[in-house]
C-alpha cells in the first residue's frame, strides 16, 4: 500500500491513483493568518495524530506581500479602519459595531460605484518592482523549508488566483450581481490583475522551481457566485491566458480538471 505522500505525488503528477489522498493543508510554522495548529491546545493533539495517516501541505504564498497597487495608491489604516486613496478616489473598509455589541465589516466595495472606481485603480504590473518584493520573502521561505520534515508532506506554494482580491473586498450581495451588471469592470480588473500575477507565477517558476498551485473552485470559491458564462470566462479565461505564458516550460506543467462542483487543482 503506497504512502499518503505517495499518492499526493501521484496525484500531483497526473498519474492514476487507486487511492484516495487525504492531507491537511496549513502552514507549518507559525503565521499571522493562520492558527499554530502544532501549539494551540485544540490542534495540538489532532496534529500529531494525524501525522502517520495524512500529509501536511506546508502551505505559504507570496501574493500578500506584493502590493496589489502601485505607490500612488495611498493605503493607511486607522483603529480597524483602511482606506485607498487615489486622486479623487476614496475607498474604506471598517469594522462597525452593533447595538447588540457584534461586529460587522463593511467591505471596501459595497456598490457598483465603488467597483467602476476599485476597477481603475492603477494595478503594480512592473516586473522589477514586483520581483524585488518577493526577493526580500524568498530567504525566509527558503528557511521554513529546510526545517520542514520531508516526511511529513511537501511545501506548497499558494500562488493566488486574480479574482481573489476582487472577491475578499467586496460585498457578497453586490459580487454576485455585477456578474450580470457590470461584467466589463470586473474583466477590467481581472485583466490588469493577472499582469501581475503573470509576473509572480514566472518568479516561482524561474527561481523557485516548484510549484504546486492550488485553485479551489468548491462552494467557498468567489467565482461560484458568478453564473454560469462568466464562471467559465473568469475563471478559463484567466487559466488559459496564465497557462499560455508557461508554453516555454510545458515540462515543469501539469494539470487536472475536474467538474466545476468539486474541488480542484492545477500543478504547476
Amino acid at each position: 500500500m503506497k504512502t499518503q505522500r505517495e499518492i499526493l505525488f501521484d496525484i500531483l503528477s497526473g498519474k492514476d491513483a487507486s487511492q484516495t489522498g487525504k492531507w491537511l493543508l496549513f502552514p507549518y510554522a507559525p503565521t499571522g493568518y493562520y492558527v499554530d495548529v502544532r501549539n494551540h491546545p485544540q490542534y495540538k493533539k489532532i496534529h500529531e495524530e494525524s501525522l502517520d495517516n495524512v500529509i501536511v501541505l506546508n502551505r505559504r504564498n507570496f501574493t500578500s506581500v506584493v502590493p496589489q497597487f502601485t505607490s500612488d495608491v495611498k493605503v493607511s489604516h486607522d483603529n480597524g479602519r483602511m482606506t485607498l486613496e487615489y486622486k479623487d478616489i476614496s475607498l474604506h473598509q471598517e469594522i462597525i459595531t452593533q447595538p447588540d455589541g457584534s461586529r460587522k465589516v463593511k467591505k471596501l466595495l459595497s456598490s457598483e460605484e465603488d467597483l467602476i472606481k476599485f476597477s481603475s485603480l492603477p494595478v503594480l504590473k512592473d516586473k522589477d518592482t514586483i520581483y524585488k518584493y518577493i526577493d526580500d520573502k524568498v530567504d525566509e521561505y527558503l528557511k521554513e523549508k529546510e526545517v520542514f520534515p520531508e516526511k511529513y508532506g511537501s511545501m506548497m506554494l499558494d500562488a493566488g488566483e486574480p479574482i481573489a482580491h476582487l472577491y475578499h473586498v467586496s460585498e457578497l450581495e453586490e459580487f454576485s450581481i455585477w456578474s450580470l451588471t457590470a461584467n466589463e469592470y470586473v474583466k477590467t480588473y481581472l485583466n490588469n490583475a493577472m499582469e501581475r500575477f503573470r509576473h509572480i507565477y514566472t518568479y516561482c517558476l524561474e527561481k523557485i522551481l516548484l510549484i504546486y498551485t492550488l485553485w479551489l473552485a468548491a462552494s467557498s470559491h468567489p467565482l461560484h457566485l458568478l453564473v454560469e458564462k462568466h464562471f467559465r470566462n473568469g475563471l478559463f479565461h484567466t487559466l488559459r491566458s496564465l497557462l499560455h505564458s508557461f508554453t516555454h516550460m510545458k515540462n515543469l506543467l501539469s494539470s487536472t480538471i475536474m467538474d466545476r462542483s468539486k474541488k480542484f487543482f492545477l500543478t504547476f
